[in-house]
């Protein structure tokens, strides 16, 4: 089964609500060590985790992977006995102390090597003790402790190995999870618990709204603010549940929602708040939407009917700036199978009521408009209410609408 990677915003949105979130990612301390072989330890019982962190220091880089078995040597002698600890093997030029070998299905852990024979620690890593015959194969796995800070974890014996010069029972050790790999996965489990607690109106996955910038061509999708931070926050409440931390995980999803009912969450299914992809039954005052205004005029009027049942957005775009009778701009609307595939240049602005698209006119105010000033109109043309952005959309009356 497939798990899911969705999530409606990422690590930056963590850090703008709550610049500490690092500290809220759980790490098991690790007491007890046992060398292995010279330089190297391990610890059993470690807890599941995905990441090693020595006084603080994060060891993901000296992770080492196990790898399938692959032939090195061969047995120089047969092992005959389940508990014997000395092996002999026909070559050691890639086996030294520190080192994992596989014979048959038993792991060893070599704990010395003086020319061909080795000490080893049998049935290592929860494998089965077995006898071995004579010229069975020696494998490697792909674990061999060498380096300062090498280690690896093993899921099947719950066991973590390091390579330290110093003792690790003497330092802070922690096993816990790589902080990207921990927080995308609580990001994920918050968007997936946010889509479970949001109004009927909602079905699916929220859809990104376009974002409008200076330039039309940079126009980007995506999440309003409001999911955003109430995913965050969620997610926040995830990790701190993690850490037992009863107070910081109250504090978050009171934000969310709270008894009193004016969380952010609250005011989104009680429709006070809305999204910029919700139809709003009350707003008929026209105005249009600023994307990028430097000059001192702007519009003021909107007078007239958007007859269609087709949505609509116009770009209004200085190219000319000046004040009236200079001021030119370009419009654009809907062509050629696409919006803004229509463009009317060289309109000149003059102060009075100037045609926008069908029957709709608009009245600009100001001394002076500068070049790239823009302005986006978008029109419904009759008027709805939204039940659902993948779902149902039902005719409330027929009417023109400007907004």
């Amino acid at each position: 089964m497939a798990e899911s990677t969705f999530k409606y915003t990422d690590q930056a949105a963590l850090s703008n609500v709550f610049p500490n979130y690092g500290n809220l990612i759980p790490r098991n301390r690790l007491h007890k060590w046992r060398e292995l072989a010279t330089n190297v330890h391990a610890a059993e019982r470690v807890g599941f985790g995905t990441a090693l962190f020595y006084a603080g220091k994060d060891l993901t880089p000296y992770n080492l992977a196990a790898t399938a078995a692959s032939v090195d040597t061969t047995l120089a002698s047969a092992i005959t006995t389940k508990d014997g600890t000395s092996i002999t093997v026909s070559s050691t030029a890639n086996i030294a102390a520190g080192t994992i070998i596989q014979i048959d299905d038993e792991k060893m852990f070599v704990v010395t090597q003086v020319s061909l024979s080795l000490t080893v620690i049998r049935g290592f890593f929860g494998t089965t003790r077995a006898t071995h015959t004579n010229s069975t194969n020696v494998e490697l796995i792909g674990l061999a402790f060498d380096s300062q800070y090498e280690w690896h974890y093993d899921t099947t014996s719950d066991m973590a190995i390091i390579y330290s010069s110093t003792d690790p029972g003497e330092v802070l050790m922690e096993m816990g999870h790589g902080k990207d790999t921990y927080v995308d996965q609580a990001l994920v489990n918050a968007s997936m618990q946010l889509n479970g607690r949001l109004d009927v109106r909602f079905r699916g996955i929220i859809p990104k709204s376009f974002q409008y910038s200076s330039a039309p061509s940079t126009d980007t999708p995506e999440y309003d603010y409001v999911i955003i931070r109430i995913t965050a926050l969620l997610a926040l409440a995830i990790m701190a549940a993690a850490n037992n931390d009863v107070e910081l995980t109250a504090f978050f999803k009171d934000q969310v929602s709270n008894t009193d009912n004016n969380g952010l969450l609250d005011n989104l299914n009680s429709g006070k708040t809305m999204l910029s992809s919700e139809v709003s039954k009350g707003d008929k005052k026209g105005k249009p939407i600023t994307i990028t205004q430097v000059g001192t005029m702007y519009p003021v009027e909107i007078i007239g009917e958007w007859i269609s049942d087709q949505y609509e957005r116009v770009q209004v775009i200085c190219t000319t700036a000046g004040a009236y009778g200079t001021a030119e701009v370009t419009i654009k609307t809907s062509g050629n199978n696409q919006l803004f595939g229509n463009s009317e240049t060289g309109v000149k602005i003059t102060g009075q009521f100037q045609k926008l698209i069908g029957d709709v006119k608009v009245r600009f105010e100001g001394n002076s408009m500068s070049q790239n000033d823009r302005w986006d109109f978008m029109f419904h043309g009759t008027e709805v209410k939204q039940e659902s952005v993948y779902g149902n959309v039902r005719k409330v009356r027929p009417a023109s609408r400007v907004w």
